[in-house]
């Protein structure tokens, strides 16, 4: 009788992180006997984070579950959808957003992200070489803190 093998496991960030955000879970489920990665997306646009796990998705030996936080579950959703590697997706606090969807629909009507006006909740800025047009979208750090690390030590929000 062969033995069962763990399946892979794929974590994905959401917005305003990266796959360190994961580094508490790693090395306990490695140690465990786990495949694990945490896939690193540049957020540019969903299509292209989706394309960065699939890629990630092809460096894993076994049967996979994809994790998603957050926006990470958009990723996840797309990501698995054809994929027959892809044996489970896990939400954590995570969105799926229908087509056409946003994730501040989403997010419900008390959330921070329908309340304020984007100049609240964003900081904009130039990106170097890319055209004038062009920018990156920073949530402020007191909108972060509160209402997205609120339950993290500060060293560590």
């Amino acid at each position: 009788m062969s033995t069962p093998t763990k399946p892979s496991i794929v974590f994905c960030h959401g917005i305003w992180a990266d796959g360190s955000c994961w580094n508490k879970l790693i090395p306990p489920l490695q140690a465990e006997g786990y495949e694990v990665i945490a896939a690193q997306y540049g957020l540019d646009t969903n299509e292209a984070d989706v394309a960065a796990t699939r890629a990630t998705l092809g460096r894993v030996h076994n049967p996979a579950i994809l994790v998603g936080h957050s926006y990470g579950g958009a990723v996840i959703t797309n990501a698995a959808t054809g994929n027959r590697n892809v044996k489970a997706l896990v939400y954590v606090d995570a969105a799926a957003p229908a087509p056409g969807e946003t994730n501040g629909q989403l997010s419900g009507s008390d959330s921070i992200l329908t309340k304020d006006t984007p100049a609240q909740l964003f900081t904009t800025t130039a990106i170097p070489g890319a055209p004038a047009a062009d920018s990156e979208l920073y949530l402020n750090e007191d909108i972060f803190v509160h209402n997205f690390a609120n339950d993290l030590p500060r060293s560590e929000s």
